[in-house]
């Protein structure tokens, strides 16, 4: 097939590596592609987007590549495939990360570990070198939604439903008068 791939002025051959029903999965086999360094594009994307229902029809999202290139990307996709069903994703050795480095002192920190063991700053914190050692939470604790809450929201409820019913009777009584008048 003798295509040019977006953005390129020379016609090559472009083969498909592989295919893909969702959006997001061939956006993640392109940018592996692109990260190893490979030049790939989409085929279908936008289609798909627009009318999911018809992706078996044109083949799915379709990764495409240069045909000299084919075979090292169909082994980069085999490598996310592999990563995917084992459940892991670090695609290789270079990947894992341990720690991480504290801002504020440079020591290290587990990954996972919010605060660090050396000065007890935290990546929560509002500046690095705050000073207080306490984690600020960005998010507020969880609490118990009050009796008022729950009232407030029935209250909103039950008038989107009141609406609701209204509308429907009024469409119902409109119709019916249409319907009479067509007869008389």
């Amino acid at each position: 097939m003798e295509t040019a791939a977006p953005g390129q002025a020379k016609a090559e051959e472009w083969v498909t590596v592989g295919a893909y029903a969702n959006g997001w999965e061939a956006d993640l086999a392109l940018g592996l592609l692109q990260a190893e360094g490979l030049p790939a594009h989409l085929e279908n994307r936008e289609f798909v987007g627009m009318d999911w229902t018809l992706a078996a029809a044109v083949g799915w999202i379709k990764v495409q590549t240069p045909a000299d290139v084919a075979e090292a990307a169909r082994s980069v996709l085999a490598r996310m495939e592999q990563s995917s069903r084992a459940g892991d994703l670090h695609l290789g050795e270079a990947d894992l990360v341990d720690a991480e480095q504290c801002l504020r002192c440079g020591g290290t920190m587990p990954v996972g570990d919010p605060v660090c063991d050396a000065c007890g700053w935290s990546y929560g914190n509002e500046e690095p070198g705050d000073g207080d050692g306490q984690v600020f939470r960005v998010t507020e604790p969880d609490r118990p939604i009050t009796s008022r809450q729950v009232g407030e929201w029935l209250k909103w409820v039950s008038f989107c439903l009141v609406v609701a019913v209204l509308v429907s009777l009024g469409l119902g009584w409109v119709m019916a008068k249409l319907i009479s008048l067509g007869q008389s």
